[in-house]
């Protein structure tokens, strides 16, 4: 028996074709066919939606909303470091290329924060770079003169100092600062002797009178070989460094100035009372 022949089969092929029309019909006119679902299928659907409604991943988070976290978290307040004032932390400012060479000087009640420019004049603009650059205001400020060249103590340059609040400390020089050792003009003996007194006594008089602190470096590194006030130089001998210091001193003393010797490589000079 063929099995096109069986009524299932002649009814499943009649609307096998009603379809196949209804498709062509459809794509021809754009008849838009819209299929019915049994109540079977309708029940599939719907417990499908279910499932998905289910199991649906809740959205991620907006990115504004992870950002206001990541801003929030890392904009926390953290403890401030303690600035440092120890000699240490000090000596590491003086590797630096652009950094001004810095001191400490030992002062009663802590350490007094020094420093020195390599700049001219009485604007003091590095100075007060290397302050902002530090967070921290110089106590003592360093600067030079020599007997060669500065006849008289420059007041103009210690105001500019002294006006910022900052302790001028000059190193004063017994020489022409020309490299060479090889001055016996300069020699101890002639200091301590009293070769130099009139000049001496004038910048006493002139720092008296200008009458504000001073830390007054006399004739610095005496234990060396590089300045012609080191002994073994210009006939320089053992005990004379400190002979020249002491005269140096009381020539101070005696036209009024209050001096200190609190340390053997400065000269104190208070303001006068």
């Amino acid at each position: 028996m063929n099995p096109n022949d069986f009524p299932t089969t002649r009814r499943i092929r009649r609307w096998a074709g009603v379809v196949a029309f209804v498709a062509t019909a459809a794509a021809v006119f754009g008849v838009a066919v819209i299929a019915q679902e049994t109540p079977a299928g309708a029940a599939r659907a719907s417990f499908r939606r279910a499932a998905r409604a289910t199991t649906t991943v809740p959205p991620k988070p907006a990115t504004t909303t992870t950002v206001a976290k990541v801003t929030q978290a890392t904009s926390a307040p953290t403890t401030a470091k303690p600035k440092v004032t120890s000699t240490t932390a000090v000596a590491k400012a003086t590797t630096s290329t652009t950094a001004a060479r810095v001191a400490t000087t030992s002062a009663p009640g802590g350490v007094m924060f020094g420093a020195m420019t390599e700049e001219s004049g009485n604007t003091l603009t590095q100075l007060a770079n290397f302050e902002s650059s530090a967070g921290k205001k110089a106590s003592l400020y360093g600067y030079y003169a020599s007997f060669y060249y500065d006849a008289d103590f420059d007041t103009a340059k210690a105001n500019a100092i002294s006006s910022r609040g900052t302790i001028p400390m000059l190193t004063w020089e017994p020489w022409q600062p020309n490299g060479v050792v090889n001055q016996p003009n300069y020699s101890l003996a002639k200091i301590a002797g009293g070769s130099f007194d009139a000049y001496l006594t004038r910048w006493a008089t002139q720092i008296k009178s200008w009458n504000r602190p001073l830390w007054l470096r006399f004739a610095h590194e005496m234990n060396g070989d590089w300045y012609p006030w080191s002994e073994g130089l210009n006939g320089n001998t053992a005990g004379q460094y400190v002979a020249a210091w002491r005269h140096v001193h009381d020539v101070f003393a005696n036209v009024g100035a209050a001096v200190s010797r609190r340390q053997e490589d400065f000269c104190r000079v208070q303001q006068s009372r």
